[in-house]
């Protein structure tokens, strides 16, 4: 079961039940089932780890609002014996329920892209929330060593993999020592989206389009001096998002020809190649108007671009 969940569930529950007011007492229930939602939406834990979090949770809540009502009855030395009896009657419930959520069948072909067989697949479980944990404690090398685990046996198992993958990249990027350091570590993140795109091309929401454009992002910001590189992730970015769309994505246009224009001044490329890119992609910002701040200087850009060279 989900730890944060069970956590969540009882400190907001006893809080909700210590302060009358109803508004904080709905900011307690809304607090405590994002803390639920969320480990789902990271991947680390299933809806029904979640639920039997829950349970947990609300049966710890029940039990020691007895248990307190009980003792706040009697006078001191009672009270304090009732909480020590109250704690391990809370950890004992904890404990024993934990113990049956944890039966869970491996076998189920559910959990099939956690691994090959069974124990693959808890152990890949297990690994995905110390993955997080890892980075989360920015113990680095840990985390590194759980995420190759989990692109070789499980890469389509969650999101969150990639999600905590990328975040580790990009922290060892801000901590290299040297630039042979850095750009292992770049081609380490990189290589995280491209097995993300195998693994989650066809994924409604985070699929190709969105891997592509932020890998294409992430690539300007750490090798820019690969102007080759650039053009060329960009472009598949943008194909990516008209293909999901039926339109490119305007703003990955908008960096896409700035930095093209770029290379055609530092005579990085011809002008044939920017006049054809020009011809191509000015139409797509036809629709663009005065209020629309973010691409108005790049159309007023353009229009500069051809009048003044071609």
């Amino acid at each position: 079961p989900s730890g944060h969940t069970q956590s969540g569930i009882t400190v907001f529950g006893c809080l909700a039940l210590r302060f009358k007011a109803l508004a904080f007492r709905i900011f307690c229930v809304i607090c405590a089932v994002m803390i639920g939602v969320s480990r789902m939406y990271l991947g680390v834990h299933t809806p029904a780890d979640v639920l039997t979090s829950f349970a947990i949770g609300v049966a710890v809540i029940f039990i020691t609002e007895w248990l307190y009502n009980i003792c706040v009855r009697y006078d001191v030395a009672t009270l304090v014996f009732g909480g020590v009896i109250s704690i391990l009657m809370v950890a004992f419930a904890m404990v024993g329920f934990s113990a049956m959520a944890q039966n869970i069948n491996y076998d189920d072909p559910k959990y099939a892209k956690w691994g090959a067989n069974a124990e693959q697949r808890k152990q890949n479980m297990l690994n995905n929330q110390f993955l997080k944990e890892a980075v989360d404690n920015k113990n680095y090398k840990a985390a590194a060593g759980y995420l190759k685990i989990l692109l070789e046996q499980s890469p389509a198992a969650a999101q969150g993999i990639y999600t905590n993958g990328i975040k580790l990249y990009k922290n060892q990027i801000n901590r290299a020592e040297n630039d042979e350091q850095r750009a292992m570590f770049i081609d380490s993140l990189l290589y995280v989206y491209d097995v993300r795109l195998q693994a989650f091309a066809d994924h409604s929401k985070y699929g190709k389009a969105y891997i592509l454009d932020r890998k294409a992002r992430e690539y300007l910001t750490y090798k820019s001096d690969d102007r080759e590189g650039v053009r060329k992730i960009f472009n598949e970015a943008i194909a990516a998002t008209e293909e999901k769309t039926g339109k490119p994505d305007l703003e990955l246009v908008a960096i896409y020809f700035s930095n093209l224009c770029e290379d055609f001044q530092t005579d990085s490329i011809a002008a044939d190649v920017v006049i054809a890119e020009y011809d191509r992609l000015t139409p797509e910002f036809a629709n663009v108007t005065e209020e629309t701040a973010q691409f108005k200087d790049l159309k007023y850009y353009l229009e500069g671009v051809e009048q003044e060279n071609w």
